[in-house]
């Protein structure tokens, strides 16, 4: 038997992942201690509900653009979404992950790692090729860092999702990602 709670003793963390035989997946761990007092947890201390996959902003950011990818597969995977696959890389038309939910709307996601906020014109173009040539149902950029104002006007009108930093913290924290959205959508 481990023990953590005993400076002498080694805590064992386990990765699982399942494929289903519809082609989705689901991943999930063994929580380890959150060495960062600055991000949340997702469950509370002494909570017997079960572990489900997270990320912290520091390893968001810390991941490599494919990385950061499937990051995002995997949130969408955990979230219950079909098929989550990444479709990024050299010609990928602005798709950097394509799932279906559970009620069959194909969502496509391009993933920005940027230092800075995203542009209306990264939005001009992903808008030029989510329903045209990847026939999304549902359009969302992740960007880590964020939006610029004329990209969050331009993504109201052309109706793009945007997920920036207070939201992709909430999703990556353990939050369905259409709550997040929901959310976001509502009046204040």
């Amino acid at each position: 038997m481990v023990r953590a709670d005993h400076p002498g003793h080694t805590l064992v963390v386990l990765c699982f992942v399942v494929f289903s035989d519809r082609g989705g997946y689901v991943v999930a761990y063994s929580d380890a201690p959150d060495d960062s007092a600055n991000e949340s947890s997702v469950s509370e201390p002494g909570s017997t509900a079960p572990k489900v996959l997270t990320f912290r902003m520091k390893q968001l950011a810390a991941m490599s653009a494919n990385g950061f990818e499937q990051a995002c597969a995997d949130l969408l995977a955990r979230d219950g979404f079909v098929r989550p696959r990444r479709v990024g890389g050299s010609g990928d038309l602005g798709a950097d992950v394509v799932a279906v939910d559970p009620d069959d709307h194909k969502v496509v996601v391009q993933c920005k790692q940027y230092s800075a906020p995203v542009g209306s014109g990264a939005l001009q173009k992903f808008n030029g090729t989510a329903v045209p040539e990847h026939h999304a149902d549902i359009a969302v950029i992740v960007a880590l860092n964020g939006f610029t104002r004329p990209a969050v006007d331009f993504a109201q009108r052309h109706g793009i999702v945007l997920i920036g930093r207070p939201e992709l913290k909430r999703w990556a924290h353990g939050e369905h990602l259409y709550a997040v959205v929901e959310e976001q959508r509502s009046p204040a």
